[in-house]
């Protein structure tokens, strides 16, 4: 758990990072553009539209890696005891959690998000959980 949250704080810190370096590429190159002959709106209104499209190709290409792909179908098989029906049970929610995440990113995020304040916010909630888990 420690690993997730350092990781996280890690990947948040990275994006900070490279959004300060994308304006400072930005006013670089706004400041390139007005030493050639070039006025400043119109090399701050260049600089703008390669950023919207810079921002359209990296929404391009999320989208791309997002898309639902069909999962391959499993078959069948007869459950005999209450292990196997309980296990077949367990896949089957976690192909429709699966699935309703794919279709629902934003979703699934917020749920996660709302999810984790509330845990965080309520120690004995959060204590409750650390002792299920720990059995």
């Amino acid at each position: 758990m420690a690993r997730l949250a350092l990781a996280g704080a890690a990947g948040v810190a990275a994006l900070v990072v490279a959004a300060i370096a994308v304006w400072f590429l930005g006013q670089s190159l706004t400041l390139a553009l007005e030493a050639i002959p070039l006025s400043p709106a119109v090399s701050t209104l260049t600089v703008g539209l390669i950023g919207l499209l810079l921002a359209m190709l990296i929404a391009l290409v999320g989208r791309i890696v997002a898309a639902p792909r069909h999962p391959a179908p499993t078959p069948a098989s007869p459950a005999t005891g209450v292990a196997d029906v309980a296990a077949e049970l367990g896949g089957l929610l976690a192909q429709r959690l699966t699935a309703s995440s794919r279709s629902h990113p934003y979703g699934t995020i917020g749920t996660a998000v709302v999810a984790g304040l509330i845990v965080g916010a309520l120690p004995e909630l959060r204590s409750l959980l650390a002792s299920l888990l720990k059995k």
